[in-house]
């Protein structure tokens, strides 16, 4: 088999089946350490309970052979593990989120209104969005769409928006 020439110092996983794939093949890619970042855990994954159970057991698997465990809250650390005996405290890190949150009181909500805040990428398509609401303008409901962010396709969605016969509203 292949085997890396170069030696990864750490490996980041997003996902218990990424971690149980890379765990198994960490001696091909020469892999030091591996942590799993746990970004939306969730106990009822599936509604399927023998799905749901084979996730978090591949879950738990994960949480208990990564050298380091990542997550945005102490949730799964609650329900997975909450005397620490399948992994030492000091191994575990809670990590809060990487942009501060606003102070909501100070914010008035505005009617009828739409926020999307994220990346601008390939990934998503305000298209459909858009033709809703051109359905909710002919229906005269005024309302207003706000989008922020960054990403590659940035100045496509710009276009679309200015091209739309909704550009006001958004």
């Amino acid at each position: 088999p292949y085997l890396n020439k170069e030696q990864f110092d750490l490996a980041i996983c997003f996902d218990p089946l990424s971690f149980w794939h890379l765990y198994w093949l960490r001696i091909f890619w020469r892999i030091k350490k591996i942590s799993y970042y746990n970004v939306d855990f969730s106990t009822k994954r599936f509604h399927n309970l023998a799905l749901n159970s084979i996730y978090q057991a591949i879950n738990k698997f994960a949480y208990q052979k990564s050298d380091y465990f990542l997550s945005i809250s102490q949730n799964f650390v609650k329900s997975i593990d909450p005397q620490y005996k399948l992994k030492p405290k000091n191994k575990i890190f809670e990590l809060k989120h990487i942009v501060k949150p606003v102070n909501l009181r100070d914010i008035q909500k505005r009617p009828y209104s739409l926020v999307y805040t994220g990346s601008l990428s390939h990934t998503i398509d305000f298209g459909y969005l858009i033709s809703a609401l051109k359905h909710l303008k002919k229906e005269k409901i005024d309302f207003v769409f706000d989008i922020y962010g960054e990403g590659k396709n940035k100045n496509l969605w710009q276009n679309l928006v200015n091209k739309s016969s909704i550009k006001n509203n958004i």
